[in-house]
C-alpha cells in the first residue's frame, strides 16, 4: 500500500470515527452547540437592538460562558429535527465561577447553518 493511500484511509476513519459512526453527536458537540447557539441569539440581540453597543451586558456575558456536557444518551427525533438528548450540563461562567450543575437537560441537538445547536424541551 502506498503512503497517500495509507494517509487517505487514516483520514477517512478518523472522519468517521469522530462523527459518532451514525451522526450522533458527542458530549464534546453539545457543548459547542451551546456555544453556537449563544452566538445566534446574540447576533439576533445586535440586529433588534441596532448595533453592539445597545446590545445588555447579560447577552455580551452569554458569549463568554463556557460548557461542559456529561452526556447520558440521545436518540434520532422524528423527521428531520436532529437528536433527542439528555446530559448534565457544567457551566463557567466568565470570570471562572462554576455555576451549579444543571442534571439531566433534555435537549434538541441539530445541525444548523453554524454547525451544532441546542434548543432546551
Amino acid at each position: 500500500m502506498t503512503f497517500g493511500r495509507w494517509v487517505t484511509i487514516v483520514v477517512l476513519a478518523s472522519a468517521l470515527s469522530s462523527c459518532g459512526g451514525n451522526g450522533e453527536p458527542s458530549a464534546g458537540d453539545i457543548a459547542v452547540a451551546y456555544s453556537n447557539s449563544a452566538k445566534q441569539e446574540y447576533d439576533q440581540a445586535v440586529r433588534d437592538a441596532g448595533g453592539e453597543e445597545n446590545v445588555s451586558p447579560f447577552v455580551v456575558g452569554l458569549l463568554k460562558f463556557r460548557y461542559a456536557v456529561d452526556k447520558t444518551e440521545c436518540e434520532k427525533a422524528e423527521g428531520d429535527l436532529g437528536y433527542l438528548c439528555i446530559y448534565d450540563l457544567n457551566v463557567t461562567a466568565a470570570n471562572g465561577e462554576n455555576l451549579p450543575l444543571i442534571k439531566d437537560v433534555r435537549g434538541r441537538i441539530y445541525k444548523g447553518s453554524d454547525g451544532w445547536l441546542v434548543e432546551e424541551l
